[in-house]
């Protein structure tokens, strides 16, 4: 729906229940209809649910299917990240580059950690009269 206006819009019990069902499965990303359709198929007494059996369709069976689908290629996929924000106490740092905020974005929390400590390995500060730090 344009300008997410989902919520506005009446709903049955089942509709309803199928939203906030796929917003949790999402956790802290993006809702995708992969999750709506999981939803809509974990009430057994929904019409879409009535609907998709007549097909076949089943809980275990979407599941197995979504798995063999990546999101990469497909509407469902996040918009790739054009920069990286790095946020270390009151200081921002933003890297205006799109490789590699989409490299980044990749990343779980942990590897980018272990990347960063990496980096800093190779690549010790500066001190300021411009000699390297003993590692």
């Amino acid at each position: 729906m344009p300008n997410g206006a989902v919520a506005d819009l009446p709903q049955s019990p089942a509709a309803a229940g199928a939203l906030g069902l796929a917003r949790e499965m999402a956790g802290s990303g993006p809702t995708n209809t992969g999750h709506l359709l999981l939803a809509v198929l974990s009430d057994t007494a929904s019409q879409g649910t009535r609907a998709l059996a007549t097909f076949g369709v089943t809980v275990e069976s979407l599941t197995s299917q979504l798995a063999e689908i990546p999101l990469q290629g497909t509407t469902d996929a996040p918009p790739r990240p054009q920069i990286v924000e790095i946020k270390l106490g009151d200081t921002t740092t933003t890297i205006g580059d799109p490789e590699l905020a989409a490299a980044l974005g990749g990343l779980s929390p942990e590897a980018l950690r272990l990347a960063l400590r990496g980096a800093l390995v190779d690549h010790p500060r500066e001190s300021e009269s411009g000699s390297e730090q003993a590692s």
